[in-house]
């Protein structure tokens, strides 16, 4: 019955081909079919256009394979990415065409990057061609799209279920990311990558980003990204457009963004768009995602770690469509509720986070639409945690709020965009127990106060040509204000400054212009150039107008399956952090960072990066690259390097310095089939220079080894491992105290820097497994997953708590003998762990 209505929606959607020729718009996707008599039988010709103008769509995919029951003549020759399917990519005049088809039914499914899919289901009998014209409607890819023509919707979150449109969805991210970023490091994310991964507990944005060559972090217990030797804060997230200046929960163990509500991911650590401004080391740009299929659908998942569910209801292309996400971790109301049972007050959490986005798509007519999306992510801190904090309470999160309108302008497509982000924290630690040293040495009471605002305003415009991405060009307006008031960053461990207390404002208000034309010099070469330039608020050390340059280019080489790719790009970056502050364990595990903004005495960060890339597709599935880059960024705010006893005399907030990081990046991947994979290496340095010192930054990781695999066991259980190791993060020894050491003489003791960059920690290698079981009943969908993390139960040590000396025998690895007498102190990594969780979806 379903296959029959699909061919009279057809017959009388080819009623309706002259229309859409002679440039009527439509609502949804248009899918026009009708028999051709003037092209050879067994063929299907046809055009993609974007349904809002008519305008013909040049790089869209085009896939035909057998519809159940329906077969591809083994003679049928062509690229193809799916064995049993054969791929087209249209012209420039929007055009495809498959010839030699064999008798049957087919399924034809079109995809370009920024517009909804479409798929329809065509018959082919005695050799009758076909004419089939597509209108796609404007809409971000999804990270995970669902395309399954011929069954029912299925649910938002059940993209594991169906295994086919899995391998699909990702192949089809690959070529679209190939056809807009011509630099080889450019990725997208899709929901087969996030599993791949084998994240935290449940599905994490940022933990499968640090999989990539490009980003390392401190150890296991972050989510933070190092990119390329950078500071995590160096990274700019942003979400719709709007920076997030602190995406992460729980002190940076979980990414505060849920991916249910992410419908594209683009990671550049390389050159970036023109459009994008800040981001000295790389750009995260992550869009919300829109409620795509009809009907109201949902999902619900608890993990160890949080309870998040996601509730859609897509638009028909006349009535709004919205999309709600939710999660909260729980651990803290059973700890109450454990609490009320036992009546027992000292089983507390005093913790617990929270998120919400949203997003409102709502339809102006055949041609206009207007998308209101927003973020708020938050981390609440209260009561008592043993010999840590007393009488504490405190709240941090980032919110984000857009709205834009696309719609036709002069034969071009318009966007206007207004937007709001704010970063807030408000903590107050009325009494805090602050250990001394790395054993076991008093602890004094510590009082801790922390007001951190940000907040970003924006107005911004974008022109376009309706069809194709020849070129683009746009405006930004940008008030940025930032004040801060609270202890100075604890940038050393045990360093934190008793009753000492900072208070800094900046704000920085610009106005950028940019632009950027793509052009085809040839077959092969293709160019991409593009510039930005900034003008406002004076800065130390920078010019009124600051212009950023972005050139790459891209060579086919043979058929094509080799690219060759380079580029150059500069960025400024107007907001950095200086140091952490909050009590926590050593200077990694904290509240929050302390921030400083560009003005006439802080410099903004000027970083220029330059890469050569490859890439490789080894058949079908398989897919090699390999990056050399290096960046350069002045202007970073760095801790006083200079070595001496700590509390001799005030310290500045920050000394200025220049970071320089090179490397060589390459990667293997395997896409598809009933078990995928990947390994990646990197090898890197990354060096600071500030004054007359010249060191590691400590962010410098020399080798890091990504490898994960996951194995489609049955049809409903996968199973999977990713494996992690690195070389040891270089940091600055602390000494702090002497063994044996008793109250006398800790008091005595006076805390010293050394020289930077002189030590480093050791290395360390972690395996995840995981069991991903799925099973679909009808229109629900019940899954379960159990984690095993550091499976090998390593005992890595990963951060850095500070040094003695005249130290007790070593006791590794949180202890390590260095030179005799002096012992560095580690934290141990996560142990053994297990974690498991289950989903429903509808």
């Amino acid at each position: 019955m379903r296959r029959s209505r699909r061919r009279i929606s057809s017959a009388l959607a080819a009623l309706t081909t002259a229309a859409l020729h002679a440039g009527g718009a439509g609502l949804a996707a248009q899918d026009l079919v009708q028999p051709d008599t003037t092209v050879p039988g067994g063929s299907v010709v046809g055009s993609v256009v974007a349904a809002q103008s008519g305008a013909p769509l040049d790089g869209a995919v085009v896939l035909l394979e057998p519809a159940p029951g329906g077969a591809l003549s083994s003679a049928a020759r062509g690229p193809s990415f799916w064995g049993a399917g054969r791929v087209a990519r249209t012209d420039a005049s929007g055009a495809y065409r498959f010839d030699g088809l064999a008798v049957g039914r087919y399924q034809l499914h079109v995809r370009r990057l920024g517009y909804r899919p479409a798929s329809l289901e065509i018959d082919l009998g005695g050799q009758s061609p076909f004419r089939v014209s597509v209108g796609l409607v404007v809409v971000p890819i999804a990270l995970e799209p669902v395309d399954v023509p011929g069954a029912s919707p299925p649910p938002i979150a059940a993209l594991r279920a169906d295994a086919d449109a899995a391998e699909r969805a990702r192949l089809m991210a690959e070529e679209d990311r190939r056809n807009r970023f011509l630099a080889s490091d450019a990725r997208s994310l899709t929901g087969a990558d996030l599993t791949e991964a084998v994240t935290l507990g449940e599905t994490d944005l940022f933990r499968a980003l640090q999989r990539l060559p490009s980003v390392a972090t401190r150890d296991d217990f972050t989510a933070e990204l190092w990119t390329r030797g950078a500071r995590w804060t160096d990274t700019r997230v942003t979400f719709d457009g709007m920076p997030l200046f602190s995406p992460v929960h729980a002190f940076g163990v979980v990414t505060a963004v849920d991916p249910v509500a992410v419908g594209s991911a683009f990671f550049h650590p390389g050159v970036r768009p023109a459009a994008s401004g800040e981001g000295a080391a790389a750009t995260l740009d992550l869009a919300s995602r829109p409620a795509t299929e009809s009907g109201l659908h949902g999902s619900a998942e608890l993990s160890m770690i949080s309870a998040r569910a996601a509730l859609e209801h897509g638009t028909n292309g006349t009535s709004p469509g919205w999309m709600l996400a939710a999660r909260r971790s729980y651990v803290d109301l059973i700890a109450d509720l454990l609490a009320g049972l036992k009546q027992d007050s000292t089983i507390t959490v005093p913790y617990a986070f929270t998120d919400l986005a949203a997003r409102v798509d709502i339809p102006l007519g055949a041609t206009r639409a207007l998308e209101v999306s927003g973020l708020r992510t938050e981390d609440a801190l209260r009561g008592t945690v043993p010999n840590l904090l007393r009488r504490n309470q405190g709240r941090w999160g980032d919110a984000a709020l857009q709205a834009t309108l696309t719609t036709p302008l002069a034969g071009l497509v318009g966007r206007l965009s207004a937007g709001v982000s704010r970063f807030d924290v408000r903590v107050d630690v009325a009494d805090s127990i602050v250990p001394l040293g790395p054993n076991d040495r008093p602890a004094l009471p510590f009082h801790h106060f922390d007001r951190t605002g940000i907040s970003y305003v924006t107005f911004a415009g974008a022109l376009a040509p309706a069809a194709g991405d020849a070129w683009a060009a746009g405006y930004q307006v940008v008030s940025q204000h930032l004040h801060y008031t609270g202890n100075e960053p604890t940038n050393y461990p045990d360093s934190t400054p008793i009753g000492s207390f900072r208070q800094y404002t900046g704000s920085t208000t610009l106005l950028a212009l940019w632009g950027e034309r793509r052009s085809k010099l040839s077959r092969r070469l293709t160019t991409l150039a593009g510039v930005r330039v900034e003008f406002g608020t004076q800065v130390a050390d920078g010019p009124a107008a600051r212009i950023a340059p972005r050139l790459q280019a891209r060579y086919l080489v043979g058929d094509g399956a080799l690219t060759l790719s380079a580029g150059y790009g500069r960025s400024f970056q107007y907001t950095q952090a200086v140091g952490p502050t909050g009590p926590g364990v050593g200077p990694e595990l904290h509240l929050s960072e302390v921030w400083v903004m560009a003005g006439d005495t802080v410099p903004a960060v000027r970083s220029g990066i330059a890469t050569l890339g490859a890439e490789y597709w080894l058949g079908g599935d398989w897919i090699a690259g390999m990056t050399v880059y290096r960046r350069q960024a002045s202007g970073i705010a760095e801790p006083d390097p200079t070595p001496g006893f700590f509390f001799q005399g005030p310290r500045p907030l920050f000394v200025p310095g220049i970071n320089v990081a090179r490397g060589l990046e390459g990667s293997l991947r395997k896409l598809t089939g009933r078990w995928t994979a990947s390994v990646s290496l990197a090898l890197s340095r990354s060096e600071m220079t500030v004054g007359s010192y010249h060191y590691a930054s400590s962010n410098d990781r020399r080798g890091v080894l990504h490898a994960t695999v996951l194995l489609r066991a049955s049809g409903a259980l996968r199973v999977g491992a990713a494996l992690t190791a690195a070389s040891g993060a270089a940091f600055t020894r602390f000494l702090g105290s002497a063994e044996p050491c008793d109250s006398t003489s800790c008091a005595d003791s006076v805390p010293y820097v050394e020289p930077p960059g002189g030590g480093r920690t050791p290395g360390y290698a972690t395996l995840d497994l995981l069991a991903d079981w799925t099973r679909a009943y009808r229109s629900w969908s019940l899954a379960a997953y159990v984690q095993l993390r550091n499976a090998l139960d390593a005992t890595n040590a990963v951060i850095y708590t500070g040094s003695v000396d005249r130290c007790r025998t070593p006791e590794p690895p949180t202890k390590v003998l260095v030179p005799p007498g002096l012992c560095d102190y580690y934290t141990r990594g996560l142990p053994l762990l297990p974690l498991a969780g289950v989903r429903v979806s509808f």
